[in-house]
């Protein structure tokens, strides 16, 4: 991978600078402070973003900025590739934003994740460093002064956790973690498994019993089975006999009830023909008593009276209208003289006639009036002969009325008579009718006492056959008692089998899933003996070489850069079994907190350099191993170990070289230099 250029704006101390970095060894020069480290912070935050513990973004942005940006275009993989990452200043804190690559010329825009992915297949890092510091990157291309003398300073096993992520060898740590923890769980899980499986014996033991106990019931029921159908067969033959006697039974039952029918009949019969008896000696009594009192009863000697009557009332009716003509011609007659006697008052008292108007004479008028009077008299004769006449006629209707009342009575008496006759007649039938009631109901009494002695003595014939039927019924009865025990208890054994069937069964099952647990619980041990005698073993063996391998060939390495930056055959430096670096003068060990400022950058120069060979030949399919970043390498250093440091630049066989230093001499160790000035807080190239 080599460096095109890098534009930074809003970036520290940048407002927006593009630099460009050629081929061969650059000094980025400039005084303390001026942002040259800034240049190789940007380089960073292009390839992989901010990360945590590393890289903030409130330390990259302008303070006076709301968003800034770093352009990165780099050459890799024979392709050439720009890429831009972006920074934006939230509420309370700096966050990545919109970023992109240009690949052959095509844009894509991706996400902060997809990028650093992007970056890291380009690389060809591992892929485990997608998720995790990029420390490949940190302790080969560039390294800061700060995190050099952290790896130096740091705990032993701190320092070799380092450089297993760095030599990409954690993977024989993870492996031990893994299988530690693995192993962790399956001794939980073989505890667990021994737990289930303690009791074993014991269920094997009751399943042992269960099944004697099961052979037990079997037998037992095999007993009682043949029993229960000796009883069915035994029942059976008695149930068809009692059948047929239940047969004759019911016709015995039958006649009982014809029996009891016909005593109730016969019973009824009999009282009915106590009620007729009664009956017809009281009606008796009664046609002796009515024949006495009717007597000769005429019916033609009522008709020939009633005949009478009709004749009397006609004569009375003929009376009545003869009565009424004469009151008719009494009442003309009293009118007449009515109108006479107004006639005579009027005349008396005429002076002049109406007819004629002349004057009527006294004579005239007396004669007048006598012939109204004798008109008068003549009329009060037939008045009086009239009443004569109507008083003769009310004698002669009394008389007929009392010979009528006379001839009634007759009648009432001879209506009374009749009754009695008609009655007694009606009792005289009703007494015809019981004796033939009583002869009908004597004659059912005969023929029902025939069947009657008839069904007795069947009755009797049969009396043997209820006594069988009881004999046999009890016999039945107790046949059915003993096979229901014997069913009660074959139910009980039945229900013992099946209960204990059941738990042999699931005993069995619990054996099998525990004789199960206990064959893969053999298999757990093995495995876990596999992995912790044997597995984790070969790992540290394997882990252990591997380290061997590289702390030898780092060790070469430094020694050979601590020697080429001292110059001085008195003073030598190695690398322990660490990985620590330990400086010998004159036969004494010094250690690196007692060397001199000289001694300590030459120190942390070599082990950088040696670091960078070692994960170069490591991971030799990376595309960083033809670039190296080296950050102040020369601080602290004396001006003979500065001209060194020319030699160890020309032995440094990469395509591109960026190195960071104020010390202006190193301007005349490289290709090609890049002077940073800061002015009012704002870094510009000069």
């Amino acid at each position: 991978m080599l460096i095109k250029n890098i534009e930074l704006n809003n970036i520290r101390s940048y407002i927006n600078e593009k630099i460009k970095f050629p081929e061969g060894s650059i000094l980025l020069s400039g005084d303390i402070g001026s942002g040259k480290s800034t240049i190789l912070l940007a380089i960073e935050f292009a390839l992989f973003g901010l990360q945590k513990g590393i890289m903030k973004g409130s330390s990259l942005l302008r303070n006076e900025a709301d968003d800034g940006y770093v352009e990165l275009e780099l050459e890799l993989n024979g392709k050439n590739i720009k890429i831009k990452r972006s920074l934006k200043r939230k509420k309370d804190s700096v966050v990545q934003d919109d970023a992109f690559i240009v690949e052959d010329n095509l844009k894509r825009e991706l996400s902060v994740n997809e990028l650093k992915k992007f970056v890291i297949n380009e690389l060809k890092y591992p892929s485990q460093f997608l998720n995790k510091k990029n420390d490949v990157y940190r302790y080969t291309v560039y390294t800061p002064q700060e995190s050099m003398k952290e790896i130096i300073f740091a705990d032993k096993e701190d320092r070799i956790d380092i450089l297993r992520k760095v030599f990409n060898i954690d993977k024989y740590s993870r492996i031990k973690n893994s299988c530690e923890i693995f192993s962790a769980k399956i001794r939980g899980n073989i505890k667990n498994k021994e737990g289930k499986i303690n009791d074993l014996p014991s269920k094997k033991e009751v399943l042992v019993k269960k099944s004697g106990d099961l052979k037990d019931i079997e037998e037992k029921i095999k007993f009682i089975s043949p029993k229960i159908e000796e009883f069915r067969i035994k029942i059976e033959e008695r149930r068809k006999e009692y059948e047929l006697i239940e047969k004759r039974k019911e016709e015995l039952i039958i006649i009982k009830n014809k029996l009891s029918s016909i005593n109730s009949s016969l019973e009824e019969k009999n009282y009915s023909v106590k009620r007729i008896d009664a009956n017809l000696a009281k009606i008796g009594e009664d046609i002796k008593k009515l024949s006495e009192k009717v007597g000769n009863f005429d019916q033609n000697q009522k008709e020939i009276i009633e005949k009478e009557v009709d004749d009397i009332k006609k004569e009375e009716i003929m009376l009545k209208e003869d009565i009424l003509n004469y009151y008719r011609e009494l009442a003309v007659l009293e009118s007449e003289n009515k109108n006479l006697e107004s006639n005579v008052n009027k005349i008396s008292k005429l002076e002049v006639c109406y007819t004629c108007m002349q004057k009527v004479g006294q004579e005239h008028k007396e004669n007048i009036t006598s012939n109204i009077k004798s008109k008068i008299e003549e009329n009060n004769e037939k008045i009086r002969n009239v009443g004569k006449n109507i008083e003769k006629l009310g004698s002669d209707i009394k008389e007929k009325e009392g010979k009528i009342r006379n001839i009634n009575e007759k009648i009432r008496l001879m209506d009374m008579a009749k009754k009695d006759f008609e009655f007694l007649r009606k009792i005289k039938e009703d007494f015809e009718k019981y004796k033939n009631e009583k002869k009908s109901l004597e004659l059912e009494i005969k023929n029902l006492t025939e069947e009657k002695e008839k069904l007795e003595k069947t009755l009797l014939l049969t009396k043997s056959i209820e006594d069988k039927f009881k004999e046999i019924k009890v016999e039945m009865d107790n046949l059915k008692e003993e096979k229901q025990k014997l069913e009660i208890e074959k139910a009980k054994l039945d229900t013992n089998l099946k209960n204990l069937t059941k738990e042999i069964e699931e005993i069995t099952k619990e054996i099998r899933e525990k004789e199960k647990i206990l064959f893969n619980l053999e298999k757990l041990k093995d495995l876990k003996d596999l992995i912790e005698n044997k597995f984790l073993t070969v790992i540290f063996e394997i882990e252990k070489q591997v380290m061997l391998k590289l702390n030898q060939e780092f060790n070469n390495f430094f020694k050979k850069w601590f020697l080429t930056l001292v110059g001085d055959e008195q003073i030598s430096a190695r690398i322990n079994i660490d990985f620590s670096p330990i400086i010998e003068q004159k036969g004494y060990e010094l250690e690196y907190v007692d060397a001199s400022g000289g001694e300590k950058t030459a120190l942390a120069l070599a082990y950088r350099l040696a670091l960078n060979q070692v994960v170069n030949s490591t991971l030799s399919d990376i595309t960083t191993n033809d670039l190296l970043i080296l950050d102040e390498p020369t601080d602290g250093f004396s001006e003979k170990q500065l001209y060194k440091m020319r030699d160890v630049l020309n032995e440094l066989k990469v395509k591109q070289l960026i190195i960071v230093s104020h010390e202006p001499k190193m301007e005349s160790f490289v290709e090609s230099v890049i002077k940073l000035e800061k002015e009012d807080n704002i870094t510009k190239i000069i």
